[in-house]
């Protein structure tokens, strides 16, 4: 049985891989990454929500990652709001923690809708970081993105069916007030998937 650690972000992507390794009964851990994001208060709220009601131990781990001008686009405004190389910085740091924990797996919530925006979403860097994983810990830990072929509207249907507390999530990367936006490519994504539906 596979003992994945999960990079939760609080958002609904993330918050599938959680519930699925749930009902699937394998043992599971989540981590959430503080790295300066605008929505991280909201984000990590979400996080700490989702895992009391899924009875999963959270991690936190706060760091800094440089380029972060890339996050402070203003809210509203369409355009990625993502560091670059972000995914690699923050799988290095959840297969360190997987180690300490014995789990076999570094679950990532990389979906089809980030592949166009995203390099270090696609399949051929996911493949990468799964192998260098193995390498640096002589092949206990592996990087996976589960989601990785998956729509957003797939997404969420299977988060409907399984029973994801989706309100639960958060998924702006550019709050207004403590808010979602409601335009940023994040919710925009996500908001026409809800009403394709």
């Amino acid at each position: 049985m596979k003992r994945p650690l999960i990079l939760l972000s609080g958002g609904l992507d993330s918050a599938l891989l959680l519930w699925y390794a749930e009902a699937q009964g394998m043992e599971v851990a989540a981590l959430h990454i503080f790295y300066g994001q605008p929505a991280g208060g909201m984000e990590i709220n979400a996080c700490r929500d989702l895992c009391t009601l899924a009875g999963v131990r959270l991690f936190t781990v706060r760091t800094e990652i440089p380029s972060m001008d890339a996050m402070n686009a203003d809210p509203g405004l369409a355009g990625p709001r993502v560091v670059p190389a972000r995914n690699a910085i923050l799988c290095s740091l959840a297969v360190g923690l997987a180690v300490d924990l014995a789990c076999d797996e570094v679950w990532i919530g990389c979906n089809a809708a980030d592949v166009a925006d995203y390099p270090d979403c696609r399949a051929a860097f996911i493949e990468a970081m799964s192998e260098a994983a193995a390498l640096a810990t002589d092949g206990a830990v592996k990087v996976s993105a589960p989601l990785l072929g998956h729509s957003k509207g797939q997404i969420i249907e299977e988060a409907e069916e399984i029973g994801v507390p989706i309100g639960v999530t958060w998924s702006c990367y550019s709050p207004v007030d403590h808010q979602a936006c409601g335009t940023c490519d994040s919710c925009r994504i996500r908001l026409e998937a809800e009403e394709r539906l």
